[in-house]
This record gives C-alpha cells, sequence and structure tokens, in this order.
C-alpha cells in the first residue's frame, strides 16, 4: 500500500483521515484494481472488537435515554393535565431525541466494530441526514419553549391565545420544516465512495462543505441559543422588576400555577445550558477539521479518534438526559408517572382478575353442562 498501510485501513485510521473522495477512489482503484466488493470486505473489512467497551457504553447510553424518553412521553399523552402547549412542544422534542438515538446510535456502534460500510447509497444519506434532522428539530424546540415560557409568565393570561393548541402544533409544523430544509444540502451531498466501502458526510476539502458547517454552527447552535439567551435575560429583566411578586406571595389562590410555570422555565433553562454544553464539543470537532486540519496532519490518529468518541457521547448524553431532568425537577411529571405506574399495575390485576373470574365461570358452566348431560343420559335410559 502506498500512502496508508494495511493496519491504517483495517483499523479507520484510513477511513477517518482521508477528507478527498476522489483521494480515496484513486486509492482504492490503483490498489485493490482486481478484487470485488465482496473480496474487500472479507480482507480489509474486519470486526474491531478492541472497541467493544464503546459499544458497551453507546448502548448503556441509548437504554437509559430510551426509557426516560418513552417514559415521559407516555406520561404526557395519558394525563389530561399535562395535554398544554409546553408539553406539546416537550413532546416534540421527546420525538427529536429518541429520532436521534434510534439512527445515531446502531450506526455508530456499527462504525466502532466495522469501518466499512456496507448499507448502499440511500441508507448513507439517511445515516447522516437524520441525526441532523433531529438536532435541528430538538433545538428549535428549546427556542419555541423559551419564548412560550417567557409569554406565559410575563403577559400571563393575555398569552393564552398565543398558547392555544392549534397555534402550538403550527409552531411544532414550523420546526420540522425548518429542520428538514436545513439539513437537506447533507442528504444531497452525502455520498458513498470507494465502491461503496466509505460514507462520506460531507466533502470536507470542498469550499461548499466548509461554508455548510459554518451556516450550521449559526443556525444550529449560535443563533437558537442567543434567541433562548435573549427571552431569559427579558424573563429575568421583567421578574425583578414586577411588583407583582409581593402581591402573588399573599394569593395562595395564585400562587401555586404562578410557580408551576417558573418551574418549567427552569427546566427548559437547564436542558438549554446541556444542550450548550453537550453540543459545542461536535461543533468544535468539524470546524476544527474543516478550517484547521483540513488535512489532517496537525492532529494525531489515535487523538482524533478519541475527540471523536468524546463527541459521540456528549451528544448522546443530551438526548438522555433531557426526559429525566423533566421527571427531576418536575413534581407533576414526577406525580403523572406514578399515576401511570399505578394504573398500569391495576389494570394487570383487573386483568388477572378477570381472567381467573372468567377461568372459573366457564369452568362451571362446564360442570352445569356436564350434569345436565348426565341427568338427561340417565333419563333417557330410564
Amino acid at each position: 500500500m502506498s500512502r496508508f498501510g494495511l493496519h491504517d485501513f483495517m483499523n479507520g485510521s484510513f477511513l477517518q483521515s482521508s477528507n478527498s473522495n476522489d483521494t480515496q477512489q484513486s486509492y482504492f482503484e490503483s490498489e485493490f484494481p482486481l478484487l470485488s466488493f465482496e473480496d474487500l470486505v472479507r480482507l480489509y473489512c474486519p470486526l474491531r472488537l478492541i472497541y467493544l467497551n464503546h459499544v458497551v457504553t453507546f448502548s448503556t447510553f441509548s437504554l437509559v435515554g430510551f426509557l426516560g424518553n418513552i417514559a415521559l412521553l407516555s406520561v404526557i399523552l395519558r394525563t389530561a393535565g399535562l395535554r398544554n402547549a409546553p408539553n406539546i412542544l416537550l413532546i416534540n422534542l421527546t420525538i427529536a431525541d429518541l429520532l436521534y438515538m434510534s439512527i445515531a446510535t446502531p450506526f455508530s456502534i456499527i462504525h466502532e466494530l466495522n469501518p466499512c460500510w456496507l448499507y448502499g447509497y440511500i441508507a448513507c444519506k439517511f445515516r447522516h441526514y437524520l441525526p441532523l434532522v433531529a438536532q435541528a428539530i430538538g433545538i428549535f424546540s428549546l427556542a419555541a419553549l423559551s419564548r412560550e415560557r417567557y409569554n406565559a409568565i410575563v403577559r400571563g393570561l393575555e398569552s393564552r391565545i398565543s398558547r392555544s393548541t392549534k397555534r402550538t402544533l403550527l409552531v411544532v409544523a414550523a420546526t420540522w420544516v425548518l429542520a428538514v430544509i436545513i439539513a437537506s444540502p447533507v442528504f444531497v451531498l452525502t455520498k458513498t465512495s470507494s465502491y461503496g466501502l466509505l460514507c462520506q458526510y460531507l466533502p470536507m476539502s470542498q469550499k461548499r462543505a466548509k461554508v455548510y458547517i459554518v451556516l450550521q454552527f449559526l443556525l444550529l447552535y449560535v443563533i437558537p441559543l442567543t434567541y433562548i439567551t435573549t427571552n431569559y435575560v427579558r424573563l429575568a429583566r421583567s421578574l425583578c422588576r414586577s411588583t407583582i411578586t409581593a402581591n402573588i406571595a399573599s394569593n395562595i389562590s395564585a400562587a401555586n400555577p404562578i410557580q408551576a410555570r417558573k418551574r418549567l422555565a427552569q427546566i427548559v433553562l437547564v436542558i438549554t445550558v446541556l444542550f450548550c454544553i453537550l453540543w459545542l464539543p461536535y461543533y468544535v470537532y468539524f470546524l476544527w477539521f474543516v478550517f484547521v486540519d483540513d488535512n489532517n496532519v496537525s492532529m494525531d490518529k489515535n487523538n482524533s479518534r478519541y475527540f471523536r468518541h468524546f463527541y459521540y457521547y456528549m451528544s448522546l448524553a443530551n438526548s438522555c438526559l433531557n426526559p429525566w431532568i423533566v421527571f427531576i425537577m418536575s413534581s407533576a411529571h414526577r406525580r403523572s408517572f406514578v399515576q401511570c405506574f399505578k394504573q398500569r399495575k391495576l389494570d394487570v390485576g383487573k386483568g388477572k382478575l378477570m381472567s381467573t373470574s372468567s377461568g372459573r365461570h366457564r369452568g362451571l358452566s362446564s360442570r352445569i353442562s356436564t350434569s345436565s348431560y348426565t341427568y338427561q343420559t340417565n333419563i333417557s335410559r330410564i
């Protein structure tokens, strides 16, 4: 092998380090001119069992995240009192987290075990496109939640119209439309190369890829977080200057609703801060390789792999922690979860009782039928 050794290809260094599709394609054509795709897979795409520890970690993160998000989704849908504007946006955030984990985790695990791409052209596109859509929906949902909390706390009753279910559903639809549009360049530019063994996220060496990474950083990170920060700064100023707080302190009937609104605002703030922290390594990684290390010469291959694993873990942790933050900080959601759990146990107990009663009824009916048949037989014999 001229440019990379066999070991580099087998441990994935070549797959991570070469940014040019043309370079990869010419490399494969020169090194493997007579090998079929099956031969390439069999000879140069072995399982990398040394990364099983990462597989276990990814799987653990995903299991915790799936349980939390499914529990939160079930609680909101089954509790009539939680079917309101902020919880509709929370449902949207939960669906985004589930979508991200459903796509990103399996393919990340597969990549750790085998750096070669074996699933075709269309799957390659969706592998990078759908996680980006989920990321966009998540941050747009947080932005919408910050605005909704500002309206609910500052404007109070005046914001009921703006917080109607119909209007909130339109906001949810807008987050999906924007996410699909912003992520569409990734769907267009992502493709397979080198006999289909490489799934190229973006042609990082090209100018259009650099422009898109910057736009993605601005549209999915800087601008939404700036908007959320602005809403919370205005909310804080309004609470500090308002004299309503003193009046509410003596009004017990109004204290609980206002406190609940503030509590949900705090939850959204915590989730947003976590998004800011946990998604920062992702953008640092791509901005570094696009603008600082576009030829992959200044960073050691091992350090590059460690950095990649780090941003994988951080972005995955964001989707895993969101529902548990809601349950920890919101007493309403905790109570609803306990009630749903108790109701589920009660339903199961009723089902078993009905099944037992039904079995006893059938047994009694069977004995009655048998006795009736015996009596009729004896009568016929007489």
